[in-house]
């Protein structure tokens, strides 16, 4: 597996098993610093707080500064992996561990989201 390819699941890690995420992130960036040339400890650094940001519940702004984090480093194959996760965050493609379905078991919609729930057994 490429680095690239760990990185895109990694991503997919954070986004469906958040619990395991932070020991995905370490083992990638890991790898990252053995496999990527010149790579130092403000680098590392950096990568590693890029990782820890992309935690939070809206990371739009943590990848865009990550990608360009990538970029900058001359990881342009990295930072691809990241703006394409971050086009289908911004897509609203909510992750499946966040995507909220109705009884029906399709998409939720707003009315869906506002009703209240019935009693069980009523109708």
């Amino acid at each position: 597996m490429t680095l690239a390819d760990a990185l895109a699941l990694c991503l997919l890690v954070r986004d469906r098993e958040p619990q395991r995420y932070g020991r995905a992130a370490v083992r990638w960036l890991a790898r990252f610093c053995d496999e990527q040339a010149a790579v130092e400890l403000d680098e590392a650094v950096l990568v590693a707080l890029h990782l820890a940001a992309l935690r939070a519940p809206r990371p739009m702004a943590a990848a865009r500064a990550f990608a360009e984090l990538l970029e900058a480093g001359g990881r342009r194959e990295l930072a691809e992996v990241v703006r394409r996760w971050e086009v289908e965050l911004a897509a609203g493609a909510a992750p499946a561990s966040q995507r909220v379905t109705s009884r029906a078991g399709r998409p939720a919609t707003q009315h869906d989201r506002n009703a209240k729930p019935r009693a069980l057994g009523g109708g």
